[in-house]
């Protein structure tokens, strides 16, 4: 008999790459599911006649004003802008301080270059709601001093009207990054110092337990690298593999467990604006805010994070980075390779390659830092550096990482920052 219940948040993360027939065989697709699938004609349908079940008193109920969502960011996936706006203005018009709306009406706004429109959607939500989700999205507007001028001015509403609590972690850390952004970075030290401060009295994540997590995220990735693959070849375009992908495509065969995101590489005969304009419509990726100097960085629709990094010619050699540090490797040219049952691009040779990025590249190490421990690594920003390794040591606080704490505490204070864990 077959068992018809959702079990577990891990059942659906497995069911992402399985086809819709599979799933159908125990429960009918939801909209998260068939949104994460990229399935959009099937998820408009399914929204379009969940919408024509209205009552007698022809009032929109709350299944239905999540399919007016779902099909707001459907068109949103699809770079239809105009469609997605009309079906948020439905949901403002019942729920006008709805945070999912305004945040993905910031984001159309972002993405269209109207950063004032961006700001206005998010401060409207300033004094009514405690998400800490809302001060991420307002850091990362955040691209001149009238910017951070702005961040602050709206905290110190939020202040006012205790719709932020006198300390939180998470929002300290955006305010942290919206200093950053900003220029401020003493500022930004601050808001890192008290966040590790807090992290230091909390009780330790278990490892085992983040580790399974990630796991689970590995299909997922894979689903993620192929999408936009096909996504760029189709368009002319010839991604390839680098850094912690390419590594686990060489060594391991398949993605590496313990990676974070995917790394694509392009070189610089590829105008960064097309991408991204590609990408948007592509109906899977979600383009994130990027600071100027930094990687074009998406996320796929089931979560996976993406960057995408030009690669310069300059002085004999090919670079590639961001405001923090810069990768240096000898020209290569590209071949390809069959990996997770498809043709992708790699440099050619990949070992080279590898060797300049890793040193023994085919010894795997535990804690590997792609800022500290990459031999072609040249360090841009002293002030990035420190905010890295604030980062570092609030994530080995956190998951008890004994090792990590030693090795930030002590890149921070030959940095001259003050000792973060005096109390240790």
């Amino acid at each position: 008999m077959t068992n018809t219940a959702l079990r577990t948040r891990a059942d659906q993360l497995k069911l992402i790459d399985e086809p819709a027939r599979l799933i159908d065989s125990w429960r009918p697709p939801s909209r998260a599911l068939l949104l994460r699938q990229g399935n959009h004609d099937e998820l408009s349908a399914l929204c379009h006649q969940q919408l024509g079940r209205r009552g007698r008193l022809n009032l929109w109920n709350g299944r239905q004003e999540k399919a007016l969502f779902y099909l707001a960011l459907s068109h949103y996936y699809r770079g239809e802008y105009a469609e997605s706006r009309r079906w948020l203005g439905q949901i403002q018009e019942i729920r006008p301080y709805d945070t999912n709306a305004r945040y993905l009406a910031a984001d159309i706004a972002r993405v269209e270059g109207e950063l004032s429109q961006a700001w206005a959607q998010l401060e409207i939500l300033v004094p009514r709601t405690r998400r800490p989700k809302t001060w991420l999205y307002m850091a990362q507007l955040v691209d001149s001093n009238d910017g951070l001028a702005r961040l602050t001015e709206n905290y110190r509403r939020a202040s006012a009207s205790d719709s932020v609590p006198p300390f939180h972690a998470a929002i300290a850390q955006y305010l942290a990054a919206g200093y950053q952004r900003g220029g401020e970075y003493d500022e930004a030290f601050k808001l890192w110092r008290a966040v590790v401060e807090h992290a230091a009295k909390r009780k330790p994540v278990s490892r085992t337990r983040a580790t399974v997590v990630n796991g689970f995220r590995i299909g997922g990735a894979s689903r993620a690298l192929k999408d936009i693959n096909r996504v760029l070849r189709a368009n002319d375009m010839k991604p390839f593999l680098v850094s912690g992908t390419l590594l686990g495509c060489i060594r391991e065969g398949k993605l590496l467990a313990h990676d974070n995101d995917i790394d694509i590489g392009l070189m610089d005969d590829v105008d960064e604006s097309d991408v991204a304009r590609i990408l948007a419509a592509s109906g899977y990726f979600h383009l994130l805010p990027r600071r100027e100097g930094d990687c074009l960085r998406v996320k796929h629709l089931n979560g996976i994070a993406i960057d995408l990094f030009q690669h310069h010619s300059h002085d004999g050699s090919v670079w590639h980075g961001g405001t923090k540090a810069r990768w240096y490797n000898s020209p290569f040219g590209l071949t390809e390779t069959t990996f997770l049952g498809e043709r992708f691009w790699i440099p050619d040779p990949p070992e080279r390659y590898l060797e300049e990025n890793y040193g023994d590249w085919r010894t795997p190490i535990v804690n590997f830092d792609s800022t500290l421990d990459t031999p072609n690594a040249k360090i841009c920003s002293e002030n990035e550096l420190i905010i890295h390794a604030y980062k570092k040591l609030n994530g080995g606080l956190l998951q008890g990482d004994d090792e990590s704490m030693t090795r930030y505490r002590q890149l921070l204070m030959t940095l001259n920052e003050p000792d973060p864990l005096p109390f240790r």
